[in-house]
C-alpha cells in the first residue's frame, strides 16, 4: 500500500534535493479542462492518515481561484484523461475530486479535509505558488503544501515539516476552518480513526490559535 502514497517513514534523507518527474501538459489541454467552481475562493488542506498508527501517509490542497485546480505533491494518484503541470491537476470537477478523495481514503487510510475561505487576492497567490512548485520529490509532500501556503501572508507563520499530520495540526488551529473527516473503509480501525480526528482536529479548532513567536 505504501506505493499509494508519496509520504515514506525512514525514507533517505538523500532524496530531499532531488526533483519529481516533470510532467507538462499542453497549453489547449490546460484551457480546455478549466473548470470553475462554484463558491468562494478557498484552499482545502488534504492529510491522509494510517487508519492503524494514525501517522500522515500524505498531504494534498485544493485551490479554488479563478478556477480549481488539485496540487498533489509527489503523489501517485492517477484518473483518465487527468491534466497535469508538475503536480498541479487541472479541471477538478467535482466528480475528480470525489474520486480523488476516495483514493485517499480507503485501503487502510482515511482522510481529514480541512478548509478555509481566502479572499480572491489569496487564492490567486495559493494558485500561483502551486504552478510553481513541483515536480516534487518523494517524501517532500507536506513541505512542498506548506511552502505553498506560505505564499499567502496570514499563513506565513506555518512552520514547514516533512509529517503531514504535523502541517494538519497546525493548520487545524487556524481561524475560520471546517473539518471534515472521510472515511471508507468499515473496519475495526475506525472508532479509533474518529477519536483522533476528534482528539487532533476538532480540539484544535475549539481553541485559539498560539501567538507566533516573536
Amino acid at each position: 500500500m505504501i506505493d499509494r502514497r508519496a509520504f515514506v517513514i525512514g525514507a533517505p534523507l538523500v532524496l530531499a534535493g532531488c526533483t519529481g518527474k516533470a510532467v507538462w501538459a499542453p497549453e489547449v489541454a490546460v484551457a480546455r479542462a478549466r473548470f470553475v467552481a462554484p463558491g468562494p475562493p478557498l484552499v482545502t488542506l488534504y492529510t491522509c492518515l494510517n487508519n492503524d498508527t494514525r501517522n500522515g501517509a500524505h498531504t494534498g490542497l485544493l485551490i479554488n481561484a479563478d478556477q480549481r485546480v488539485l496540487f498533489d505533491p509527489a503523489g501517485s494518484f492517477t484518473s483518465p484523461g487527468l491534466v497535469e503541470r508538475n503536480d498541479l491537476y487541472y479541471g477538478v470537477t467535482d466528480a475528480l475530486e470525489a474520486e480523488y478523495t476516495g483514493f485517499q481514503a480507503s485501503g487502510g487510510y482515511h482522510l481529514v479535509k480541512l478548509t478555509v475561505d481566502l479572499a480572491p487576492q489569496e487564492a490567486a497567490l495559493a494558485f500561483a505558488a502551486a504552478q510553481v512548485e513541483g515536480p516534487v520529490a518523494r517524501t517532500q509532500c507536506t513541505r512542498a503544501a506548506a511552502h505553498v501556503l506560505k505564499a499567502v501572508p496570514r499563513f506565513a507563520h506555518l512552520r514547514s515539516s516533512l509529517f503531514p499530520d504535523n502541517l494538519m495540526r497546525q493548520f487545524a488551529a487556524l481561524p475560520g476552518v471546517t473539518a471534515r473527516l472521510v472515511y471508507l473503509d468499515d473496519d475495526q480501525w475506525r472508532a479509533g480513526a474518529e477519536e483522533a480526528y476528534a482528539r487532533d482536529v476538532l480540539a484544535r479548532m475549539a481553541s485559539p490559535p498560539a501567538a507566533p513567536a516573536a
